[in-house]
């Protein structure tokens, strides 16, 4: 193990250094051309260009400190590598603690439930109700045409999407409420009924335009939360992976440095 230590640790940061430069080249691409992005785009032209920064510097401390075996450097890649482990088990902990709370009220015959904000944990809330957060989403979600996608955009054309099997986000984005009793006035619109339409938010909030639809309602911000939460678990199980692999790596490192300071003992006794 001591003596492959440094090989492997290199190798993989060498491999690891590799795969950063397509993510930078693309960043730096996207930045050149950031005036033609959307919100969208230019929101997550930071974190692409942070992650391949991040994954170039770090592969570079432990491919020098394995190959030519300098220690400090090797101690700043362990370092490094140790704050990733306590910045893992952070996120774990929060997912836990803001993923604890959901419910999704389905409806009978419906294909699809109705999601409400109120459901999800405060934080979450908090985070996806914040003007500039839910700027940046709603313009993900419209780039995406998440709801002009085969049946869904059929079924509101159709004034049919009550009977379709639909995602969180197009439950809560695409359609008014159910609670709200509209009714299709043609194959593209839907008015109130005056005698049983809600006065809710949701509910004056809806329009016909494709555009708009109910992209402003607390129901969309509600089945986005919903894809957050199960977004977050599957995270977490990735995370469980990356924590193994990130304290497999420790483990090498630790190796190398044993090496290094083996060798400068033995360099030291027979000069």
């Amino acid at each position: 193990m001591r003596k492959i230590s440094n090989a492997v640790l290199g190798v993989v940061n060498l491999l690891t250094l590799l795969l950063s430069l397509p993510v930078i080249a693309v960043a730096l691409w996207l930045t050149f051309r950031s005036a033609a992005l959307s919100e969208c785009g230019r929101f997550l032209l930071l974190p692409l260009l942070a992650v391949g920064a991040a994954l170039f510097v770090t592969s570079l401390l432990g491919l020098v400190g394995s190959f030519f075996r300098v220690s400090g450097f090797l101690w700043t890649y362990l370092a490094v590598l140790s704050l990733v482990i306590l910045a893992v088990l952070a996120f774990a902990v929060m997912a836990l603690a803001v993923t604890n709370r959901s419910v999704g009220r389905a409806l009978s015959g419906k294909g699809y439930e109705e999601y409400r904000l109120g459901h999800y944990s405060l934080w979450l809330q908090r985070r996806v109700h914040e003007w500039k957060n839910w700027k940046v989403i709603s313009s993900c979600l419209k780039e995406g045409k998440v709801c002009r996608r085969g049946s869904i955009f059929a079924g509101i054309m159709a004034g049919l999407f009550f009977r379709r099997n639909l995602t969180p986000i197009q439950s809560g984005c695409c359609k008014p409420p159910k609670y709200c009793k509209f009714k299709n006035t043609n194959a593209t619109s839907t008015i109130p009924d005056s005698a049983t339409a809600s006065s809710s938010p949701d509910c004056l909030a809806w329009s016909n335009n494709l555009h708009q639809l109910c992209y402003s309602c607390s129901s969309c911000k509600a089945g986005v939360v919903a894809v957050l939460r199960r977004g977050w678990k599957k995270l977490t199980i990735a995370n469980l992976i990356l924590l193994i692999l990130v304290i497999i790596m420790s483990s090498l490192t630790c190796c190398a440095l044993r090496n290094n300071r083996r060798r400068r003992h033995v360099t030291g006794a027979h000069p």
